[in-house]
């Protein structure tokens, strides 16, 4: 007995798609954590904004982290200031 070619299935298939879904969760989560964690250390931001920055962390999973990186305030103040006086 022959068996059809529409019920072979490549069994390395579905682990391959579980190591790929499980590199982008970990990739995921990495930039929402640091993301988390230089918002809390931020001493540029107030409380409110502070807490403003994590909510949209944890709401957009991986759009935040990059808004986050592109429009965090520079890490020192005062350098700032001194750049635009």
């Amino acid at each position: 007995m022959t068996i059809p070619a529409t019920d072979v299935t490549n069994p390395l298939l579905p682990a391959g798609y579980d190591i790929m879904w499980s590199l982008v969760l970990a990739v995921a989560l990495a930039l929402t954590v640091t993301a988390l964690w230089q918002v809390l250390r931020s001493r540029e931001l107030s409380g409110v904004q502070a807490v403003v920055w994590a909510l949209l962390i944890l709401a957009l999973p991986v759009l935040g982290p990059i808004a986050w990186w592109i429009l965090r305030p520079p890490r020192d103040a005062r350098s700032a200031d001194r750049a635009s006086a």
